[in-house]
């Protein structure tokens, strides 16, 4: 199966109304983008891309599960066991929650398949399944209903990080749980999600309304978080006269460069700002040059991004989301806007890059949800991170950002690829909006996606096939490849 797959399925099960099957053994292979490709894609033949983050969770969730009962059965056999003892069954717990790599290792390449996923669009209802092999033992089916009657009584999450593991060798029965609450967050019915089991086989299922309405996610943010954009600075006045200044067709550099004198913090930050980032590497030391080197058409949106970092540290102190990760985004978003014939695009896709996590800073500190929110992402891909932050918050540090830049008055350029940095396939909705606008969107998108898979915290077959497609790197050791030739440049640039 290759990754281009999806396109042909997507057009099956969403127009021709075919039943879709796909057979595989363990995840982490082009089996898992080709069934996320696939979701995206009928979710949009639907009018429904808005559910894309729940339903992906969701599914995510159910393929983990499936997979781990494909892992310990291959486990057992290469310990020589034929049930669990509790050293065997601590071992694997921790290389399930630590290396799950190595343990696909041990799952035969032929034979039968461990997991099938199944999408069908029945009536009024678009039906996703995912079946392991094997049945459950009458101790298993016990938590399991625990769990589902639990996720039933729980209004949201709340409360989860004291609740007890499921005490299984595979996991704490929480995905269960968040599935429920996820679901339920965005109006489907907790009876819509079921599951079924014979000695053979293990299915769970889950429906989605074809017809569901799209929520107003504005009215589902924690108020205390409103609040919090609300009571943030507007940008100095100081800054907002050298903006105009630098927008102004009669203004020299020295003037502007006289201006931001007066600020020696402006000073001294843009003239950092010039020697990074692909500007002069190290050389600039007089403010006028600087302020020539970044570029007099570019200088204002570069100051929104020294503005807001200023209010947002002083609010909150230092945080990575406003030193290393934005940076290496940035120049990430800079060079790939070079790379793929957009350089018009490479500046304003650099300032992006540097803003597009600004959201994250204020959603981790004012959030009263923050210690769940960080119990229920442990032992989850980043991608997973975004979407249970509309569960535990109402809304992702995406959408608080997209807040931020209106408050701030950033242009429209900005602040799409600040609110969409998350969600190419809805970006790609945004008929209304200029064709460069969503360019710097994808920009950004597979920007912040190779720095996370940097730092081992997206696979490569988490990331979206749209945007892989957009910048042709469907395979994964093109991706790999880029990935290392962007981080090296980057790494001896910061160097000098």
């Amino acid at each position: 199966m290759e990754l281009r797959d999806y396109v042909r399925l997507a057009e099956r099960l969403g127009q021709k109304r075919e039943k879709i099957e796909i057979s595989f053994s363990t995840l982490a292979g082009p089996e898992e983008q080709v069934i996320y490709g696939l979701l995206t894609g009928v979710l949009g033949d639907i009018g429904q891309l808005h559910l894309e983050n729940t339903v992906q969770l969701v599914l995510g969730e159910l393929l983990r599960n499936a997979e781990a009962v494909v892992l310990q059965e291959a486990y057992l056999k290469s310990q020589g066991l034929s049930e669990w003892k509790p050293a065997a069954a601590t071992e694997f717990r921790k290389q399930i929650l630590e290396n799950r790599k190595a343990l696909r290792r041990d799952v035969p390449a032929k034979g039968p398949a461990g997991m099938i996923f199944e999408a069908e669009l029945s009536g009024d209802s678009l039906i996703l399944s995912v079946s392991n092999r094997g049945g459950l033992s009458q101790d298993m089916v016990q938590k399991i209903e625990n769990r589902l009657e639990l996720a039933g009584r729980q209004q949201g999450v709340e409360g989860l990080s004291e609740l007890p593991d499921m005490e299984t060798p595979t996991g704490r029965g929480l995905g269960l749980v968040v599935s429920i609450l996820s679901l339920r967050n965005v109006g489907i019915s907790r009876h819509l999600f079921y599951y079924q089991h014979n000695e053979k086989r293990t299915t769970f299922t889950f429906e989605v309304p074809v017809n569901l309405a799209s929520q107003n996610k504005l009215k589902e943010i924690e108020t205390e978080l409103i609040a919090e954009v609300r009571d943030l600075p507007s940008l100095p006045e100081q800054l907002n006269r050298i903006m105009q200044l630098c927008d102004s067709e009669d203004s020299s550099i020295k003037q502007i460069a006289e201006e931001i004198q007066r600020d020696q913090a402006i000073a001294g930050q843009l003239i950092k700002l010039a020697n990074s980032g692909g500007f002069a590497g190290g050389r600039i030391v007089d403010l006028a040059e600087a302020v020539k080197v970044v570029g007099l058409k570019h200088i204002s949106q570069f100051l929104l991004q020294i503005g807001s970092f200023n209010i947002l540290v002083e609010r909150y102190g230092e945080a990575r989301e406003l030193t290393e990760h934005p940076m290496r985004v940035g120049y990430f978003s800079r060079s790939l806007a070079r790379r793929h014939e957009r350089a018009k695009l490479a500046d304003n896709a650099y300032v992006a890059g540097l803003l597009h996590d600004i959201g994250k800073v204020v959603l981790l500190t004012a959030t009263k949800n923050k210690k769940d929110l960080e119990h229920i992402s442990q032992d989850r891909d980043f991608r997973d991170r975004v979407r249970l932050e509309e569960l535990a918050c109402g809304a992702s540090h995406a959408l608080i950002g997209a807040l931020l830049a209106h408050k701030w008055n950033f242009p429209d350029i900005l602040k799409l690829a600040i609110e969409y940095h998350h969600s190419p396939a809805r970006a790609a909705l945004l008929t209304d909006e200029p064709k460069e606008h969503y360019e710097i969107i994808m920009i950004v998108y597979m920007a912040n996606a190779i720095s996370d898979y940097l730092d081992k915290r997206l696979a490569f077959w988490a990331v979206a096939p749209v945007a892989l497609e957009y910048f042709n790197l469907t395979t994964e050791d093109a991706f790999k490849m880029t990935a290392a030739t962007l981080n090296g440049e980057f790494l001896e640039l910061s160097e000098r």
